[in-house]
């Protein structure tokens, strides 16, 4: 009997139908939530991968220094950040010790944080005919300027023709 109830809707009055959908919205929000969650442990995990390779001298066979701990913190903080719609960088290890994040979408459509132990964090950005670069206080906040930078470089290019 209850194989048989699960495939009837037994809500077939208005408001029973408008529970039905609210659950059904509830449970889509439920799993991008989780989808995003997911995303950003996969991120985390990325950058404690890099910790692990490059946490000692010399980690490149070319001199490089190891991660300073305090660009790894910032870099975490940033990254734990970043608004929920927006896509995950790429983490990589700089010679200098310091972190970046990358961001690339093809050709002439990248954006790179560089992030070191204080913070001041450096960024550099190519938007098809528009390049841009600076500097900015990173506290807990990442500023819209930069968000909007990353929202507009990871939007799909207009395909002509």
């Amino acid at each position: 009997m209850p194989a048989l109830a699960a495939g009837m809707s037994l809500g077939v009055c208005a408001d029973a139908r408008a529970v039905e959908f609210q659950v059904q919205e509830i449970q889509v929000n439920l799993d991008q939530a989780y989808s995003i969650a997911k995303e950003l442990e996969i991120c985390l995990d990325e950058l404690g991968e890099i910790v692990a390779e490059c946490s000692s001298e010399n980690w490149d066979g070319y001199d490089a220094a190891a991660l300073d701990l305090n660009a790894v913190s910032n870099a975490h903080r940033f990254i734990t950040a970043l608004p929920r719609d927006l896509p995950y960088p790429e983490i990589g290890a700089m010679p200098d010790g310091d972190i970046s994040l990358d961001w690339d979408f093809g050709p002439r459509r990248t954006l790179t944080v560089a992030i070191g132990s204080q913070s001041r964090l450096a960024y550099a950005a190519i938007d098809t005919d528009e390049e841009w670069s600076g500097t900015f206080t990173f506290t807990a906040t990442i500023p819209k300027t930069l968000i909007r930078a990353i929202t507009n470089i990871s939007r799909k290019p207009l395909e002509l023709g």
